[in-house]
């Protein structure tokens, strides 16, 4: 190789500083190495009009291994991922057993080494007794849930103050639903549709949650699939962040037919609530986007909705369904791929979501008039229910992970074992642009 001659070239429409840019960008052992108009290399890609993304970072999902492999595991997880754009994954710790613990934490980790297709970070969960240092060490970000979800882990309000309160080397993420209140609102009888899961799950458990960990003074904090638009009111003037979902941005509870496919904790809400959170998504004001990819067994989804265990799918259609959007009507290009890209990646601190010299070649090709319709039968996880049966989705046709390649012509090409275990390397919780 020549000096300044970089392994591989791609030029085509860079996204670069919140804008399309024509442009050529050059990868050497996996790391981005030149961005110019014009560049050499062993192997040059021109992909003219299409877009050339940096990778799709989700902060959130369940990849059910150990323990529960018969919903999804880090294989199928993450092959899921790549083939929706999504090339940095974090895992959260509700499996089986839990990832409480650092023994744990690292056996969860050797797991996803020996399976994953993408860049992966574990999640610890902090339960009452939580050697915290411990944890911290060998996890990416930890995970509290203030009320009960599948799984059971739980720290009631009384145990905030002793773990918000603490200076964290990584991220805490909160599932904010105060268990107080999910208890008395729920039922033996359990909810019989959309529109009763959300009464027995109501915003005000999630208001509830926060306002107590506000008043610890916790350092920083980052709450997960928020659901209630006054949640983001509690947080202004903050510098804490949060995350929402495609499922609360684009579902409600008027959308009967979904049944168990859309059911999830916390509960989609209200047509009225659902369009004022596509509103703030718009603005600005909710600034990324996580996918709480939680998938089932198709038997489990199946039984009755009192008793079918609440989740979504959703790693590999969470980017293809808002790209479709950016793409169809006209929406703000930088706010929508940012809140995928660079702005969960700065919120948990990684070296992830940018085209710029020196970051992993993490890259995603795209042909911005190519969308398809989403079909739960052509999804690569294990579970084949999606409550966006039939939506238009934006996928790419190539993904890189650290110039490798793990999709081409839309389908996963890549070796199991290809992503790397990763964590926080630069300040926690910027808000974003």
């Amino acid at each position: 190789m020549g000096a300044g001659r970089a392994e591989i070239v791609i030029a085509g429409r860079l996204f670069l500083d919140g804008a399309f840019s024509q442009a050529s960008l050059g990868i050497t052992d996996g790391k981005i190495v030149s961005i110019a108009k014009v560049l050499q290399g062993d192997r040059v890609l021109d992909v003219g009009d299409a877009w050339v993304l940096p990778g799709l970072v989700d902060l959130h999902v369940h990849f059910r291994e150990p323990g529960l492999t018969h919903k999804e595991d880090f294989r199928s997880g993450t092959t899921a991922a790549a083939v929706g754009g999504v090339t940095t994954v974090l895992e959260m710790p509700n499996t089986l057993p839990p990832t409480t613990t650092p023994e744990a934490a690292i056996a969860k980790r050797e797991r996803a080494a020996r399976s994953a297709l993408v860049d992966f970070g574990i999640y610890g969960g902090v339960v009452p007794g939580s050697d915290l240092a411990a944890l911290c060490a060998q996890v990416s970000a930890l995970k509290v849930y203030a009320g009960r979800s599948t799984g059971g882990l739980l720290l009631r309000t009384e145990g905030f103050a002793g773990v918000f309160s603490q200076p964290l080397p990584v991220p805490i993420a909160v599932h904010a639903e105060d268990e107080g209140i999910l208890e008395e609102h729920l039922t033996d009888d359990g909810p019989s549709d959309l529109v009763s899961h959300d009464h027995s799950r109501p915003a005000e458990a999630e208001l509830a949650a926060v306002r107590h960990i506000l008043a610890t003074r916790p350092r920083q904090v980052h709450i997960a699939h928020l659901s209630e638009p006054r949640t983001l009111e509690l947080l202004a003037s903050t510098s804490h962040t949060c995350e929402v979902t495609p499922s609360h941005l684009l579902l409600h509870t008027g959308m009967e037919s979904l049944g168990t496919a859309a059911k999830m904790n916390p509960p989609i809400r209200s047509k009225a609530v659902r369009d004022r959170l596509w509103e703030l998504y718009l603005q600005g004001a909710l600034p990324i986007v996580a996918s709480d990819h939680a998938p089932h067994a198709v038997q489990e989804k199946g039984m009755p909705f009192a008793t079918a265990p609440s989740g979504i799918n959703g790693v590999e259609t969470m980017g293809p369904l808002l790209l479709h959007r950016l793409r169809h009507d006209g929406l703000d290009a930088a706010r929508i791929i940012d809140s995928l890209t660079s702005n969960p990646a700065k919120a948990f601190g990684l070296a992830k979501g940018r085209l710029q010299v020196g970051a992993d070649a993490d890259i995603l090709i795209i042909e911005p008039s190519a969308s398809r319709t989403i079909k739960g039968s052509g999804l690569h996880g294990k579970c084949p229910q999606t409550p966006f049966e039939g939506a238009q989705g934006l996928f790419p046709s190539v993904v890189l992970v650290r110039g490798t390649t793990v999709v081409e012509g839309g389908e996963p090409v890549g070796a199991p074992g290809t992503g790397r275990f990763v964590r926080p390397s630069g300040p926690l919780g910027a808000r974003g642009r």
